[in-house]
């Protein structure tokens, strides 16, 4: 049975707050998937140019195309998961805002005026 703050997986009962990324997690993850993108480039280069420097074109070519597809991949992971760090921080946000709200005493039925207020994500 499953609910909006634990699972039971395999006889234990997990705590899904704990499975839950934190924004700096995502954060951290886009930077590392960049950072491994950059690397799988400067590999595919350098090996890329010893394979042709040994007269081997095909297989050079080949491993930049390779090298090239991997990075894009992990350059597109990064931009997913600076999406979702946005999406979080402002979830976070937005359950802070609720929370002062409701430790203020103030009503937070559908019947509030918004402020107008945005709060800016920030890095």
């Amino acid at each position: 049975m499953i609910n909006a703050h634990t699972a039971q997986e395999s006889g234990t009962m997990v705590d899904m707050d704990d499975q839950t990324p934190t924004p700096q997690h995502l954060r951290t993850a886009a930077r590392a998937c960049t950072i491994m993108a950059y690397a799988a480039g400067l590999a595919g280069i350098a090996a890329g140019t010893m394979l042709m420097r040994d007269g081997v074109l095909a297989l050079a070519i080949i491993t930049w195309v390779i090298t090239f597809a991997v990075g894009a991949c992990l350059m597109g992971v990064a931009l997913l998961l600076r999406a979702f760090y946005g999406l979080a921080a402002t979830v976070a946000w937005l359950r802070n805002d609720l929370r002062a709200r409701e430790a203020a005493g103030m009503s937070t039925s559908d019947g509030d005026k918004p402020t107008g207020t945005v709060h800016p994500v920030t890095r």
